[in-house]
């Protein structure tokens, strides 16, 4: 309740995002440490810490952006900022803003359904290549090449990822769609 995090249902475990107030422009950087948000309609919800620093506590909810912050570029700000950079974020006009993010691999879109992630690189390959395996057996079809499994590494977490596709509901329609895919196709016969 006084950290400053938050609840998302697609971001990896554990993960960190700015969040922007978008009436007033205060941003905070949030660790995204668990699954929501709880209440229907909302897109992430936030600590109570974080309400009170961006102003939506008092109101309940309001209208943010969010954006991702990967390792590297974490790594890449505490490198390369100074000592007056680091004040308090929900001073915007303090803050140095994030580096720019890298595209995903696929060009589609930003939503993918993740079937694995690992602090190991070896348990990561293990798993593309079981997918890779059940996916080209003959009652799975062919994906599309953006459907394709691959993995992404970010600091030392490497995922385990399908697709790159422009809407959530596409992602959690493949997801779901994966899971009986794979469910079928990993019996025994």
């Amino acid at each position: 309740m006084f950290a400053m995090t938050a609840a998302h249902p697609t971001m990896p475990l554990p993960s960190y995002a700015r969040v922007t107030n978008l009436r007033d422009g205060s941003s905070v950087v949030v660790r995204v440490n668990d699954r929501g948000p709880f209440k229907d309609g909302r897109v992430i919800d936030l600590s109570y810490a974080a309400a009170v620093r961006l102003g939506i506590a008092a109101k309940g909810t309001g209208e943010v952006e969010i954006q991702r912050i990967t390792h590297r570029e974490i790594a890449a700000a505490s490198s390369s900022t100074s000592v007056a950079a680091a004040a308090p974020i929900a001073a915007p006009a303090a803050a140095a803003p994030p580096p720019t993010a890298s595209p995903p691999p696929a060009a589609s879109g930003r939503w993918a359904v993740q079937l694995g992630a690992f602090a190991g690189a070896d348990r990561a390959q293990e798993l593309l290549a079981r997918v890779q395996a059940e996916l080209a057996r003959p009652q799975a079809g062919s994906l599309p090449a953006e459907l394709q499994p691959r993995i992404e590494s970010d600091g030392g977490l490497h995922r385990v990822l399908l697709g790159a596709l422009p809407e959530r509901e596409a992602a959690a329609t493949l997801a779901t769609r994966l899971a009986a895919l794979l469910a079928a196709t990993s019996r025994p016969t």
